[in-house]
């Protein structure tokens, strides 16, 4: 603000949420291939949203962190996911498994404000598949 004086340092902003997932996937499968599209939908709910800052205090060079609720972000927003697995049988209990996927907010995260955010974020898992 104009004529403060506080010197911040980095500040961090860490929302956590709780995805109940909601998803159809469809198995084509090639001799020992198999693919896997997947799509489906979760509702996020929000579990905590937090933005610390760190503040250098005129008395000394230490440094205090403090922590506020961050606020005018909605308590659920709902988000859509597509993907496509695919696997490869090296035995027949055993495959080994990649599955790149995207996921999107349908819905915005923030309420009451002039510009919405819609979180997306792209991954990859890598595994192995093991059949009793």
């Amino acid at each position: 603000a104009l004529g403060d004086t506080a010197q911040s340092l980095a500040g961090m902003n860490t929302l956590a949420y709780v995805g109940v997932p909601v998803a159809a996937s469809y198995h084509a499968q090639v001799g020992k291939w198999q693919l896997v599209p997947q799509a489906g939908v979760q509702l996020q709910f929000l579990a905590k949203g937090t933005l610390e800052t760190g503040l250098i205090t005129s008395t000394s060079n230490s440094k205090t962190t403090t922590a506020t609720p961050v606020t005018g972000l909605k308590p659920m927003y709902v988000s859509g996911s597509v993907g496509v697995g695919i696997e490869y049988g090296v035995s027949r209990r055993i495959n080994l498994v990649a599955t790149p996927s995207y996921r999107f907010a349908i819905t915005s995260i923030n309420k009451n404000a002039s510009v919405k955010t819609y979180p997306k974020a792209a991954g990859i898992g890598i595994g192995i598949k093991w059949k009793f």
